[in-house]
């Protein structure tokens, strides 16, 4: 682990997720969001029938991305998940 790894660590898969709702309400998403962290996914409510978003492969993508491309990545997938 490099000194600048150190001080810019990756978000935690809690705190990916937490951040990941937060960009989808950004975007526009206004039915209720919660993490289920037992199954690594947030559920949205309130539609004709509960959909899910599994964020472990999003997750996995996240940490692959170079450091500075990170924040990007998870403001372009939230966004993508929020239109479907």
């Amino acid at each position: 682990m490099g000194l600048l790894d150190f001080f810019f660590r990756p978000l935690s898969f809690d705190e990916f997720a937490q951040r990941f709702m937060r960009e989808m309400q950004r975007a526009g998403v206004a039915e209720a969001l919660t993490f289920d962290r037992e199954n690594g996914r947030i559920v949205r409510a309130g539609l004709s029938e509960s959909h899910s978003i599994t964020l472990w492969n999003v997750y996995k993508e996240y940490l692959s991305q170079p450091r500075l491309k990170r924040g990007r990545h998870l403001v372009d997938r939230a966004r993508l998940m929020a239109t479907k």
